[in-house]
């Protein structure tokens, strides 16, 4: 009886050593499957701000584009401001040196009428 009480005991102590261990290796699952959770956590948190950053510097080339579309709309205008305004400076040049000439066509031919009426 004794021995069959020892051997209960002894059971008992291995059954108890192997519920602690069991409870140990539970323990040290538990915290790696949290420390698991909280990388995915992290890993996820990383993700949306890598996508937030992403969306962000789209918006930014959006809009750096845009400018440069715009910056090129206005020097093409400026350019033909400049153009048009060179035209009409020559074409005003141009009849400014006619309405001269004439004039002065105008001069000699009085010039002359005026010497063949002295003569």
């Amino acid at each position: 009886l004794e021995m069959e009480k020892a051997r209960g005991a002894e059971r008992e102590v291995k059954g108890d050593a192997a519920r602690r261990q069991a409870e140990e290796e539970l323990q040290g699952l538990r915290v790696r499957l949290g420390t698991e959770e909280s990388l995915r956590a992290r890993l996820r948190e990383d993700a949306a701000g890598q996508k937030t950053l992403l969306d962000a510097l789209h918006t930014d080339l959006r809009r750096a584009r845009e400018e440069i579309a715009e910056a090129h709309l206005t020097r093409d205008r400026e350019e033909e401001t400049a153009r048009l305004t060179r035209e009409r400076e020559v074409e005003t040049e141009r009849k400014g040196r006619g309405r001269l000439e004439a004039e002065a066509r105008a001069l000699r031919s009085a010039v002359v009428a005026e010497r063949e009426r002295w003569e």
